[in-house]
């Protein structure tokens, strides 16, 4: 049941980070056609589900790294692809061809290379900040009876 909780709650602050980042390209872009619809909306909540079911698969320690990263990246990316460029196909002002997939291959590799950058750097100073503290030592309390 915490897995489903955790999945959901994932997708949801997802789902909100990228609809508030959607927002502010558009805006950025001077999109003509930047309302959210229903279809956007569904969209980018699929995405929203595939990043966290994505991050789940991370998290399956019997799989190699490079097996885990890489079913991870293709995912995320099938899914920028398919969703975020359909998004912008729909206002009707892209084609796609063979620039605007390997300009988005390139600018998802590279984003997706600083947020795990981010993360491996993340993990790697958060343990070590405990290490610094100093450790606590359990209270020892002595007994002594009255009566003796």
């Amino acid at each position: 049941m915490k897995q489903i909780e955790k999945f959901l709650l994932h997708s949801t602050a997802y789902t909100v980070v990228i609809t508030v980042i959607f927002y502010l390209f558009s805006l950025i872009g001077g999109f003509e056609n930047a309302e959210m619809s229903f279809s956007r909306f569904i969209l980018i909540l699929v995405y929203g589900f595939l990043i966290s079911g994505s991050e789940i698969l991370l998290s399956i320690q019997k799989l190699k790294p490079v097996f885990r990263y890489a079913i991870h990246f293709l995912a995320l990316f099938t899914g920028f692809f398919v969703i975020f460029l359909s998004i912008k196909n729909e206002s009707g002002n892209m084609q796609f061809t063979a620039a605007t997939v390997f300009a988005a291959l390139i600018i998802f590799a590279l984003l997706y290379a600083l947020i795990m950058l981010a993360v491996f750097l993340i993990k790697k100073i958060k343990p070590n900040s405990k290490a610094n503290e100093p450790q606590r030592q359990p209270q020892t309390i002595t007994y002594k009876s009255r009566f003796k």
